[in-house]
């Protein structure tokens, strides 16, 4: 074998954001709850406003 052999590559996750991240209560409202039911609130009048010129 002329060194194309595969070779043990270790892995250490040093730095994982998973290891010190808190996570939020789920349980109160957040400030991504609020852009999240904007943004859904946003698509809905934005789907209604493109139907309304359509006449059938």
């Amino acid at each position: 074998m002329d060194g194309n052999t595969a070779k043990n590559i270790e892995f250490q996750a040093d730095n994982t954001a998973v290891k010190n991240e808190k996570y939020l209560d789920p349980k109160k409202w957040h400030k991504q709850d609020t852009t999240w039911a904007l943004s859904l609130f946003g698509t809905a009048i934005g789907a209604g406003v493109l139907f309304l010129p359509i006449n059938a």
